[in-house]
């Protein structure tokens, strides 16, 4: 990466006696609602209403912005934070609801406590899950990068929350490189360097996704096989892995990005039962409660 990011940053306390501007617009769960506020501040205009300015909405206020547009409702089904927690990190996502994902930190005794949470519910797993001290920028790095949804699609699993989802829309969306990259921005009331630091992973992604001597099909081949039962995965793996020479050193060659997801795909077809999993997308676990009005079509880019 050719910028150079300071990774041993790491922030004093996420709990600091008098917050920031930016940290006090962290606890505003919806995503308009916080541009609208960063917006007022920046430009010097009325804020909007204090209504719209706590943390949650009352659902008949959900229902009402949603109406107006589904974007409105982005960020705003986050589940209610725990006492003491604060938003870290968050992921939105260029979907038409304007998803999100969270990073929450909460003081336990003398330690702190992590999880990452979304508005549909998902299981997800994250490291570290607790700490002494705030995370530095690097160990937040990892955190993104590590966190998985125990049954997700592989490329969530192998790649993580960001780069995850790039993959994900390159090759199951079939999306441009450039336009996979930009369904994704991180941000952080506590990190400024957090956003910089993807930005810049997100160029060097596309250029080597535009290197990547595997054609579309061939991965999302390989991708569809977590689809099938655990013998027919076994079958589409092993061939994929025979077609493109691996015993010729295929993957000491080119393969280094994709070992994690391959080795991800080998490790269900032993350890899975003969049911599959039912097929989606990182982004598309839809909350029946929490999205019941909005098609199954709005998962893809507005």
């Amino acid at each position: 990466m050719g910028q150079q990011f300071r990774l041993d940053f790491s922030p004093s306390t996420y709990w600091p006696e008098s917050s920031g501007t930016r940290a006090a617009v962290a606890k505003i769960k919806g995503t308009a609602r916080r541009a609208a506020v960063l917006r007022s501040l920046v430009e010097g205009s009325p804020s909007p209403p204090d209504a719209l300015l706590t943390p949650s909405l009352p659902e008949e206020v959900r229902a009402q912005l949603g109406a107006l547009h589904p974007a409105f409702m982005g960020g705003e089904y986050l589940p209610e934070f725990e006492p003491d927690e604060v938003e870290i990190a968050r992921v939105d996502l260029a979907s038409v609801t304007a998803d999100v994902i969270a990073v929450l930190a909460r003081r336990a005794g003398t330690e702190i406590t992590y999880r990452v949470v979304d508005e549909y519910e998902t299981d997800y797993v994250c490291a570290p899950e607790r700490s002494r001290e705030p995370l530095t920028l690097g160990e937040l790095v990892g955190l993104l990068d590590q966190t998985a949804q125990p049954d997700a699609h592989p490329a969530g699993a192998a790649y993580g929350l960001i780069e995850g989802q790039w993959e994900w829309h390159l090759r199951a969306g079939n999306e441009a490189p450039e336009h996979a990259a930009k369904f994704v921005s991180v941000s952080s009331a506590y990190y400024p360097a957090l956003s910089e630091y993807y930005a810049a992973r997100a160029d060097e992604w596309i250029l080597m996704s535009k290197r990547n001597p595997l054609s579309q099909q061939s991965v999302a081949a390989l991708e569809n096989a977590w689809r099938r039962s655990p013998e027919e995965k076994r079958r589409l793996v092993f061939e994929f892995l025979r077609s493109h020479g691996y015993q010729r050193g295929w993957f000491r060659k080119y393969g280094a990005r994709h070992h994690d997801f391959v080795l991800s795909l080998l490790v269900r077809c032993w350890s899975e039962t003969s049911t599959s999993p039912t097929a989606s997308s990182p982004c598309a676990q839809r909350s029946a409660r929490a999205r019941s009005s909005v098609p199954l079509t709005s998962t893809m880019r507005s």
